[in-house]
């Protein structure tokens, strides 16, 4: 049984992109090489946006968002759909799954993304990717939360 699913509309950041993010320095007018906290703030947006898109999501078909019990453990299915192939399967999962999972956590669908929320030796986690024939046809990412 379905606990919660949704459909996200918005082409969420890569691997590749959260990690230049993470790695960009700029310059004081000293000289001196500082860290940029463009990463921080590209995962807060982006887990913003999410969040909201998902609220969204439950308002537009007029039902109550579910709320994952920090008890239950959970299997989560994530379908990513992409209008190309120009980004790789697995720098869109990393970085996108980050983002997806820190917005459902902000919002209070899921109590918490640790260890815990998984049952042990179980497949917890599922992927496919898709690339968008139809121009009609919505990119983002469709998930599915079920209880383990």
């Amino acid at each position: 049984m379905s606990l919660a699913q949704f459909f996200i509309e918005l082409r969420c950041p890569d691997l590749n992109e959260m990690l230049h993010a993470a790695n960009s320095t700029y310059r004081l007018k000293t000289g001196r090489a500082v860290q940029s906290s463009r990463y921080a703030t590209m995962k807060k947006q982006y887990a913003a946006d999410v969040g909201q898109l998902i609220r969204q999501y439950y308002r537009r078909l007029g039902l109550t968002m579910p709320h994952v019990s920090k008890d239950l453990r959970v299997a989560i299915r994530f379908d990513w759909y992409e209008a190309d192939r120009r980004r790789d399967p697995d720098n869109l999962a990393g970085g996108g799954r980050k983002i997806i999972l820190d917005a459902c956590q902000a919002i209070g669908l899921l109590p918490h993304d640790g260890w815990r929320l998984y049952r042990e030796n179980e497949i917890a986690i599922e992927e496919s990717f898709h690339v968008v024939s139809n121009p009609n046809q919505k990119v983002g990412c469709h998930v599915t939360i079920k209880e383990a």
